[in-house]
């Protein structure tokens, strides 16, 4: 108690002010001097109050804060402020370090700075007995920052832009990571710079400043952690860019700002800007007549947007910026906005393109996806304009259009792929993967589990892994349940998205196995989804498995029977498009089972609905308004395809609807629910603008069908429009930006452009000009927008020894933009820098595959499900077992390395390299042949299967032995078999390598089925081809050449293909709007063949080209002059001959070898078909006597037996028999006499046919053969085409019998013809004789066999046949009477000397026994 404690008083009365320092009872007992009285008083002291108040947020880790207390008494209304200090401890909760704790009061008031060192919630507290309790409000203590520091050089130049760069840091020196606002300020006015606030996140930041003014500068940072720091800079007055029309520098050749009318270029210099040029004189940019430089700009008088007319913002993949204009901007029909925008250089290095959506709507394209944090964007005002529209204004505006992120910002999409069961009753030494499809960058992967029971170590393990994949030895398992979580964020949007996956674990042996795409996929209707295990452990089983298959969904339209009964294997199931239905999520589970083991694995397949497909039949463009507009769209529900759907038009003109020339709704009374849209040409203005620019000048017009997503660059893109065109019109194409190949044709209204000729990721617009020469500003134009696909990338491709001298090879950090499966296909690289497949396209990495040791380099392509590949190659690490193969037990090996049968195509290409015995090589054949039997074939599996092709053929079973024509055979037939299924085309590649997988064994392929095979590949190539394309394959030895173009471009053109030429002169046979396809092949057998064939595969007329299927060509003929160069190894000084093949021969007509070099032969062809080169050797081939053996003895009989009859026959003056048939048929009328030289008339008419006949078979040879030539065809093809050549002969030869058989018929009549008959044989002998002497001195041995065969049996033929039809037939019109001897015809009745005078006047001349007309010979015509 202190205070008053004595007081004197003289009036008997004190008052006493006390203190009693302790809140409690007391008893005061009060007394005096003058007496022993005393009394006592009872006095309570109630306890005090404190309040205690706090500074406020934020708190900090390194930050001090003020915590105020002051004193009151009991009531809390009066303030202790006479009763001297107190001082307290402040106390904690929950227990942390305080840098002070005593509070000290003075006059009820006192304050403490003290800071709180560790992060997290607490509470201050004050607890004294004197005072009742007091407790703080919760202070959260977050991480503070404790320096800011920079590596910024002090000394810089005036008007030079230059970095700040800064690093913050906590009190731990560590990066702090934590969201803060930096300033900065300086004591001048002159500083300047991008932004002078900046939000950072990731412990760095920097300022981007300069200053106009020289001097010393002193500038704060100040962080919104109240820390801040100072630094100062000395400028000097020079200037580090010295360009006269930079203005604000960055480094010598770096310029930031540029002065007025000067705008910066890609490369950071200064040029002059739109409408400005450089005056030399002040080395200024200065604008040109006519234009006022405003705000900067060298403008006139135009139509100048505001900022507020044009909105910026990210596209939904954040991969792009859009900004929308409120008006049409006229500079969109350029195609370009490269010029217009200026990109950050934040984001420059991921910068691709600028172009043209619509005339209202542009697009900055980017590689990658961007942090879609708001910043500005500069467009240049002066060359963005909208459509005139009002009065124009020099009103300039600076565009910096603010970005802005609409769409919600991606979030990841979580996906696990991990075994469903495992087991550890197998002893195995394995190790599990786990891990996520879904791989970025931009990604932090955020791993835990739990397990029942609790396993603590792999618990502690998985919480441990960061990457998208992880690996766990199966060992480290125990019986159980573990639940696997998985959470990934993205680190520049600050999302995230979460997943979890049940490994159940069993005790009992067990096949291991999982999905390759995963526990679970989204999928649309229309894709398609491989779904396979892959066994990670076989459990000591060694095979046979079957494959079960089950599903679970209560979706009552799925016919799982049927689904199944479409499947080719068992291991494997293929889900096509419309196979599910949208909407439901299946859960598919295939059970594996050898022997007593079984195994299991499952996925859920979710099916998203598709959106409705529309498609826009013209979308832009500029028409004329002398016809109706016609819009039509092509709409569908990918998902039902009997879907009835709704259609509503709407028309706009930036933000208001569209009118006519009245100022009328433009759609009024118009069918606005229909496919089609009309608008009458009455209702379109001139200079209107919709989409579609309206123009009274322009004539016709061109639609295009925009693509309706992104596209494969590594494909063919064509783009067909539909034209209305008139005689005399040009076409003009022009691109933006540029393509890669700039020698594609730009004239035709269609374009062609080859694969890989865009850039991945960049959007590109496609204009097409209509127009009259010299009328191009009234052009009929189109364009359509075209984004290619951005590939799949990896970080790295990496190759690791394995033990079993098997390698495995990893895709590292793999991942797609565009999609969660990433389709991986490993191969090697070959001598010729061709990557060749080992592997079928798989869904997983890495792999664990044996390589031939004759591989040096790998390769790995990873592509998206659209086809989008990009490929990645490493060398083969040195083997620490010097990579020996090794033959023993190749059949079991090759059972371990393929119980997975994705790893069957490079286990046969492997095993085939090493292989011996005919045995295990056949079966590896034929393990190969049932494999791809049995599979659907995309690109990727058709190289995979020529790749086992050409290991199967070049295998080491054939060091010491040949392949064998029934491997070759099969091998071919196969390749044949598979191409003509295909229905994708053939690439470049492939082609050539089926050309390198058959040149070896050329010569024992089949001709026909090589053929057959090169005609396939150079059709399937020609799919996508345009007018003026080619496709072409060429080793040197083989070449495939297909051409494409129109009739009217063929009759007079020259092709080279390979090293051969072709030239075509004023060719026929087509019409010239035909599109024609000039097929040429060439390839080496025993002779150098080719092949030139012409097919009508379209047409193009008025413009309008129209293509046909490939199965839809016709082949022409034609037959006209053509030259050909063909390609070939001749020795100059040989003679060679071409041939062409006629049915099953070769003929040597229509095909002349004009000249031979040691390189080529010059042949003229007058026809189209498969010739041959080959060294002529007719000259010294052995000649055939038979042919003018024969006509000896054909002329020696017609002279002897001539002799023989006339000799015979001078006495006789009628016939010895009066059979009209004997007389008439030629051979039975040779043995009997008759006069008047009948016999000799009837031997020259036989002998002359026939000796005919033999001639004109000779010549039809000549005609239709190559008989000079020398032939291996023997009796075997005497059939059909030989027959053909003694069939005509003896057809004409007929021209002549039948003529010369009924005048030798009327000499029966006594008619003299004779003296016609005999004649006209005798000159047909003698021409005859000539041509046989000429003929055979030129016909080969073999050509004059074919000749005496095919005389011989039409002579047969011939006597046997019409010979006895034309007697028969005469017979019956020419009767012989017989003959009844006179008296004085009687030798008994004459004397010698009567007789002598009877043979006298029997020698009389002919002329005399005609004119008596005393016949003795009686013929009666019936």
């Amino acid at each position: 108690m202190i205070g008053d404690i004595s007081l004197d008083t003289s009036s008997g009365q004190t008052v006493h002010n006390i203190r009693l320092s302790n809140a409690k009872s007391y008893n005061v007992i009060v007394s005096t001097t003058s007496s022993i009285i005393t009394n006592s008083i009872p006095v309570t002291v109630s306890k005090g109050l404190i309040t205690l108040t706090l500074s406020g947020d934020p708190y900090y880790d390194n930050k001090e804060f003020i915590i105020s207390a002051e004193v009151y008494d009991h009531s809390g209304t009066t303030l202790e402020n006479g009763f001297g200090t107190y001082t307290f401890t402040l106390l904690i909760e929950p227990n942390a370090e305080l840098a002070s704790n005593l509070l000290t009061t003075t006059g009820g008031k006192g304050s403490l700075s003290t800071l709180i060192g560790t992060i997290g919630s607490f509470v201050l507290s004050i607890k004294e007995s004197d005072f009742l309790d007091v407790t703080t409000n919760t202070i959260i203590v977050k991480e503070g920052i404790k320096d800011i520091k920079t590596t910024a050089k002090f000394q810089q130049s005036i008007n030079t832009l230059f970095e700040l760069p800064l690093t913050i840091t906590n009190k731990n020196d560590a990066k702090f990571n934590i969201l803060t606002t930096l300033s900065i300020t300086c004591d001048t006015t002159d500083l300047q710079g991008e932004s002078l606030s900046i939000i950072t996140s990731n412990s760095t930041a920097s300022f981007w400043i300069y200053f106009t003014t020289a001097g010393t500068k002193k500038c704060i940072v100040q962080s919104s952690f109240t820390v801040s720091v100072s630094f100062t800079f000395t400028i000097s007055s020079t200037k580090v860019n010295t360009d006269p029309i930079c203005n604000i520098g960055i480094t010598e050749n770096r310029c930031y700002k540029c002065k007025d009318a000067a705008k910066k270029a890609s490369d950071e210099t200064c040029t002059c800007g739109g409408n400005s040029y450089y005056d030399t004189t002040t080395s200024l940019c200065v604008c040109e007549t006519g234009f006022d430089a405003v705000n900067g700009f060298c403008v006139q008088c135009g139509w100048y947007f505001k900022p507020e007319e044009i909105t910026g913002y990210y596209e939904e993949d954040y991969k792009g910026i859009i900004m929308e204009f409120t008006k049409q901007v006229t500079q969109s029909k350029e195609g370009s906005c490269n010029s217009i925008v200026t990109v950050p250089d934040s984001l420059i290095e991921n910068y691709l393109s600028c172009s043209w959506v619509n005339t209202m709507m542009l697009k900055i394209s980017f590689s990658k996806i961007i942090s879609g944090e708001e910043f500005y964007m500069e467009l240049d005002p002066s060359l963005v304009q909208y459509v005139k529209s009002g009065t124009c204004s020099e009103d300039v505006y600076e565009l910096k259009i603010k970005i802005a992120a609409v769409y919600d910002k991606p979030t990841p999409s979580a996906s696990i792929t991990a075994p469903s069961s495992l087991s550890v009753g197998c002893d195995a030494d394995v190790d599990i993967i786990i891990s996520t499809k879904n791989v970025n960058n931009d990604y932090k992967y955020i791993w835990s589990a739990t397990i029942d029971p609790i396993n603590n170590d792999l618990t502690n393990f998985i919480s441990q892994q960061t990457t998208p994949s992880f690996s766990i030895n199966l060992k480290s398992f125990s019986i159980g349940e573990v639940t696997i979580f998985l959470t990934i964020e993205s680190i520049a949007f600050a999302t995230k998205g979460s997943s979890q996956t049940i490994i159940n674990i069993s005790g009992n042996p067990e096949i291991m196995a999982q999905i390759s795409v995963g526990n679970s996929i989204s999928i649309k209707k229309s894709d398609t989804l491989n779904i396979k295990p892959n066994i990670i452990n076989t459990c000591g089983t060694t095979g046979t498995y079957n494959y079960t298959w089950s599903y679970s969904q209560n979706d009552a339209s799925f016919n799982f029977i049927n689904f199944m009964s479409k499947q080719k294997r068992q291991d494997k199931i293929i889900i096509y498009p419309n196979d599910l239905n949208s909407g439901i999520a299946y859960e598919f589970i295939v059970t594996i089972i050898s022997g007593d083991i079984e195994g299991s694995a499952s996925i859920i397949v979710t099916v998203e609905p598709n959106p409705i497909e529309i498609q826009f039949l013209r979308s832009s463009g500029s028409v004329g308004n002398s016809t109706d507009l016609s819009i039509e769209i092509q709409a569908k529900d990918p998902d039902d395809s009997t879907a009835q759907l709704k259609i509503t038009w709407l028309c706009l003109e930036g933000i208001i609807a569209c009118t006519d020339g009245n100022n009328e709704d433009l759609l009024k009374n118009l069918d606005i629910t229909s496919y089609e849209l009309v608008i009458p040409k009455e209702s379109l203005r001139d200079t209107g603008q919709i989409d579609i620019e309206v123009n009274a000048e322009i004539k016709g017009s061109v639609k295009i069908k925009p693509f309706q997503s992104e596209i494969n660059n590594q494909k063919i893109i064509n783009v067909i429009p539909e034209v209305e065109a008139y005689t005399g019109v040009l076409f003009k194409w022009t691109f933006n930006p540029a393509l890669e190949n700039g020698n594609i044709s730009n004239t035709y209204p269609f374009i062609y452009i080859p694969p890989n000729n865009l850039k991945y990721g960049v959007n590109y617009q496609f204009n097409l000009q209509m127009y009259e020469a010299g009328l191009e500003d009234s052009a009929a134009t189109v364009f359509i927008s075209v984004t290619t696909d951005i590939p799949p990338e990896c970080t790295s491709f990496n190759i690791t020894e394995d033990t079993g001298g098997k390698y495995i090879l990893t895709g590292v950090g793999c991942n797609s933009d565009t999609s969660l499966i990433i389709i991986y296909q490993y191969g090697f690289v070959n001598a010729k820098n061709a990557i060749i497949p080992l592997t079928l396209p798989l869904y997983t990495t890495p792999v664990d595959i044996k390589i031939p040791s004759k591989i040096d380099t790998l390769a790995l392509i990873v592509c998206d499900l659209t086809g989008t590949c990009r490929y990645y190659i490493s060398d083969v690490p040195v083997s620490q077992n010097s990579r020996q193969l090794d033959d023993t037990d190749i059949l079991v090996n090759f059972a371990a390395d393929t119980v997975d049968s994705d790893y069957i195509p490079s286990s046969i290409i492997y095993y085939a390299g090493i292989v011996t015995e005919e045995a295990t090589y056949n079966y590896l054949f034929d393990t190969n042949f049932e494999f791809f039997s049995k599979e659907e074939f995309d690109s990727f599996t058709f190289s995979t299967f020529l790749s086992t092709m050409q290991a199967l053929l070049e295998s080491s079973y054939f060091v010491n032995t040949t392949v064998s024509d029934n491997i070759l055979a099969n091998v071919t037939l196969s390749i044949l078999d598979v191409i003509s299924n295909l229905t994708i085309s053939i690439t470049q590649e492939q082609g050539d390598f089926i050309i390198e997988i058959l040149a070896p064994y050329l010569s024992r392929i089949d001709f026909d089925v090589l053929r057959e095979i090169y005609e396939i590949v150079a059709e399937s190539q020609m799919a996508d081809v345009l007018l003026d394309g080619y496709a072409s394959c060429y080793d040197g030895v083989s070449t495939i050449y297909r051409y494409r173009n129109s009739g009217d471009s063929l009759r007079n053109t020259s092709i080279l293909a390979g090293n051969s030429s072709i030239s075509f002169y004023n060719i026929s046979g087509f019409n010239d709007t035909d599109v024609l396809d000039i097929y040429f092949t060439k390839f080496a057998q025993n002779d150098d063949f080719f092949e030139i064939t012409f097919f009508i595969t379209g047409s193009y007329e008025n413009y309008a080209l129209i293509l046909n299927d490939g199965g839809n060509a016709t082949t022409i003929t034609v037959e006209d002059n053509i030259t050909a160069q063909i390609e070939g190894n001749f020795n100059n000084g040989t003679n060679y001959k071409c041939e062409y093949l006629n049915g099953n021969s070769w003929s040597s007509n229509g095909c002349n070898v004009e000249d031979v070099n040691e390189s080529h032969a010059t042949l003229t062809l007058s026809h189209l078909s498969t010739f041959r080169i080959q060294v002529d050797e007719g000259k010294s081939c052995d000649v055939g006597a038979g042919p003018i053996a024969t006509m000896s003895v054909i002329i020696f009989l017609m002279i002897f037996l001539t002799v023989i009859f006339v000799l015979s026959d001078k006495k006789v003056d009628h016939p010895s028999a009066n059979n009209s048939f004997l007389l008439l048929y030629p051979l039975t009328s040779l043995f009997i006499q008759q006069a008047k030289l009948r016999r000799v008339a009837i031997l020259m008419q036989i002998l002359t046919s026939e000796l005919l006949m033999l001639t004109l078979i000779g010549a039809f040879h000549n005609h239709f053969d190559s008989p000079e030539d020398k032939t291996n065809n023997d009796f075997d093809n005497y059939y059909g085409f030989q027959l053909s050549r003694g069939a005509a002969a003896w057809a004409l030869t007929q021209v002549f019998t039948i003529p010369i058989f009924i005048l030798n018929a009327f000499i029966l009549k006594g008619k003299p013809y004779y003296l016609i008959t005999i004649p006209v044989c005798i000159f047909i002998t003698v021409g005859c004789f000539c041509g046989l002497i000429v003929m055979t001195v030129f016909y080969c041995l073999g050509w004059t066999e074919y000749w005496i065969t095919n005389w011989l049996i039409f002579l047969l033929f011939d006597i046997a046949t019409l010979e006895i039809i034309y007697s028969l037939v005469f017979s019956l019109f020419i009767k012989v009477d017989a003959y009844v001897p006179t008296e004085k015809d009687s030798p008994t009745n004459k004397s010698k000397k009567d007789i002598d005078k009877d043979l006298s006047t029997r020698r009389q001349p002919m002329e005399e026994e005609e004119e008596s007309e005393e016949y003795e010979i009686i013929a009666n015509q019936v």
